[in-house]
């Protein structure tokens, strides 16, 4: 069983709201290894699964995720087409060119709560996905049960 680490609601902005209107959700699951599921808002079942290969890959990984998943852009190869997909280092090159496509397109809005940092994913990696709207969150104040210390832990 994982854990969710990062959510991130993709969308246009409201044009009198000032407010996303998601399409998309991106969910990073922490477990056994880490792995971004993209969901279409119209449709509750996952579409996407993929696993990156490294920590330093979440952000990246997640650029190239939103230009096959949500811009629809075609992948050089149908492999980054299937819906349960662990990538390789062979990769990085093909999953580069489509980050850079996410970094490029205005329009697309993105909400970002970050519950933990410590999975290769910080602020600074969201700063850098390109000119768009961006708004991101992370707690303020938490109360967790600790199962394996057996006692609350209060943070903020």
């Amino acid at each position: 069983m994982g854990s969710v680490a990062i959510s991130i609601l993709i969308g246009e902005m409201h044009p009198n709201e000032g407010r996303i209107s998601p399409t998309h959700s991106a969910l990073l699951w922490e477990g056994s290894r880490s792995a971004w599921v993209l969901t279409d808002m119209a449709n509750p079942e996952p579409s996407t699964i993929w696993r990156p290969y490294a920590p330093e890959r979440v952000a990246p990984d997640l650029l190239a995720l939103l230009a096959v998943g949500v811009l629809k852009e075609p992948p050089a190869s149908k492999k980054f087409l299937k819906h349960d997909l662990t990538l390789k280092e062979d990769d990085s090159e093909e999953l580069d060119r489509l980050a850079g496509i996410t970094r490029e397109v205005n329009g697309l809005a993105l909400s970002v709560t970050i519950i933990d940092e410590s999975v290769g994913f910080s602020l600074e990696d969201v700063k850098g996905f390109g000119q768009r709207d961006l708004a991101v969150f992370t707690p303020t104040w938490s109360k967790i049960w600790n199962h394996w210390s057996g006692k609350w832990e209060e943070r903020g």
